[in-house]
């Protein structure tokens, strides 16, 4: 085992220097800045600044996906300890290598190697697991295909959420460590609580308030009715004094006394009418007022009188 240890680490360092040699071109406009993060990237990966380093790799990765930033990528990741990463990125560039590239007998060593620490995880639902039940790991929903699958992750803690319809989602934590294959059957929690159905926001205020409503209304309008009367009345006494100062004892007017014996016929009538009403509408507000109950004194006196609770009865005043 000692004696493969220095092959491994020449190995690493020999697919990290070939890699700067076959960097493959992307669009036009594209490579400048593709080459330019993979550049950045080595030298992060110089200066030990691996989680810098592996941003660069994956930017001009996505940019273009080259041999040269797997293989680099690849090596990055190793040092970051995500070896299901880091094989998987270094098996992709041995796909893309031409036959009889002389990287290939590295990249297959140390892919041979990276396989031999691979943690595996299998998911599965239990038998008890309710109909339509959802596996998710880390936020990935794992199809009917892959669940019972023997799947290759990072080394670290990885969360597995089961749920269904109905029911209350549940979390499963799993340690992976290197080298180890680790299984965990899931199913949903429990069933949910029924939910208190939702209040009516669009059904009005509550029904013991509708009198109170009308009868605030109503008086407003009774009051509003009295000052038309008042009005009309100081109109009416007005226009009567222009009628006496414009006819004589005998009945005969002059055309102003007619015309204000006209106007104080109107305001009387104006007068009587508003008095009327409002004294009508203002006593109707009363009634209303004094036979309604306001809904909070209501909901006060229906939770009054006798309860039982499981340390006997008991009195709500």
């Amino acid at each position: 085992m000692k004696s493969l240890l220095p092959l491994l680490l020449l190995a690493s360092t020999t697919i990290s220097v070939l890699a700067v040699t076959t960097h493959a071109r992307a669009a036009p406009g594209e490579s400048a800045a593709a080459e330019e993060l993979f550049e950045r990237g080595q030298r992060a990966m110089d200066a030990s600044e691996i989680d810098i380093a592996c941003a660069l790799f994956t930017e001009s990765l996505r940019i273009d996906a080259a041999v040269g930033t797997l293989f680099n990528l690849a090596s990055c990741e190793e040092k970051q300890g995500k070896v299901a990463s880091a094989w998987e990125h270094l098996r992709e560039g041995l796909r893309q290598l031409r036959r009889g590239d002389p990287r290939a007998a590295i990249a297959t060593s140390k892919l041979q190697a990276l396989e031999a620490r691979l943690p595996y995880v299998t998911v599965t639902l239990t038998p008890e697991a309710p109909k339509g039940t959802r596996a998710e790991r880390d936020g990935v929903e794992l199809s009917s295909v892959t669940l019972g699958l023997e799947l290759p992750v990072n080394p670290g803690e990885h969360v597995v959420v089961a749920s269904a319809p109905g029911f209350l989602p549940k979390r499963f934590v799993i340690i992976a460590k290197e080298g180890q294959r680790q299984s965990v059957a899931v199913a949903a929690g429990a069933p949910e609580p029924h939910a208190p159905a939702p209040q009516d926001m669009t059904a009005g205020p509550p029904r013991s308030s509708t009198p109170r409503t009308i009868a605030w209304i109503t008086g407003g309008t009774g009051l509003a009715a009295l000052g038309v009367g008042v009005v009309g009345g100081i109109m009416a006494i007005t226009n009567a004094n222009d009628v006496r100062a414009n006819c004589s004892s005998d009945g005969t007017c002059l055309p102003a006394g007619i015309e204000a014996h006209k106007r104080t016929s109107d305001w009387a009538t104006v007068s009587t009418i508003g008095l009327i009403s409002g004294v009508a509408l203002i006593g109707t507000s009363a009634v209303l007022f004094l036979t309604s109950k306001d809904p909070a004194a209501r909901a006060s006196s229906t939770a009054r009188g006798p309860t039982v609770t499981a340390n006997g009865a008991a009195w709500t005043f």
